[in-house]
């Protein structure tokens, strides 16, 4: 569990950091799809634990939401970036 979060918060990183290298905000934006899987994973595994009738789980969907939020947000964010990136590198060339 904890290894995949790490592994593509890493990748997150990573790509951000390639893409953007003067951005300090990177290091959050890349954390936050992770940190909202960990929420969610951790409240999964308590539910099932438990006998689920706490207050709390009501918001297990916001923590989904914000996981997928996020995510797709820093793969546009990747996207867009690294295609501005390569129509820079192209531009440079002619």
């Amino acid at each position: 569990m904890v290894f995949y979060i790490i592994s593509y918060s890493l990748l997150f990183f990573l790509g951000l950091k390639k893409i953007f290298p003067n951005q300090k905000v990177v290091v959050v934006l890349a954390l936050l799809p992770g940190l909202f899987d960990l929420i969610e994973t951790s409240f999964i595994i308590y539910s099932l634990k438990t006998d689920g009738t706490h207050q709390f789980f009501n918001w297990l969907g916001v923590a989904t939401f914000l996981k997928w939020a996020t995510g797709g947000f820093v793969l546009v964010v990747l996207a867009v970036g690294a295609t501005k990136r390569s129509l820079r590198v192209r531009g440079s060339d002619v």
